[in-house]
């Protein structure tokens, strides 16, 4: 199991908000937005983009997902 040590909401506007997590991911995650996903433990950030985001969200997640990743040391 992946274990989630940060997570940030894509904003409409372009900006992320840093989200606390306690118990399941899933019961966090919705459908209609975008997240990215920090796994220290394995060194990756995750993008999840929910079925019913928007274009736009998807695409702003994509480049914050990138400034994240060089954020948190992971090239």
């Amino acid at each position: 199991m992946i274990k989630i040590t940060q997570l940030f909401l894509i904003n409409p506007d372009g900006t992320t908000t840093e989200l606390t997590t306690e118990g399941s991911i899933k019961d966090v995650l919705k459908t209609d937005e975008c997240y990215v996903l920090v796994a220290d433990d394995k060194r990756k950030v995750y993008l999840w983009k929910g079925v019913k985001s928007s274009v736009r969200s998807k695409f702003i997640g994509a480049k914050r997902s990138q400034e994240i990743r060089g954020q948190v040391g992971m090239h």
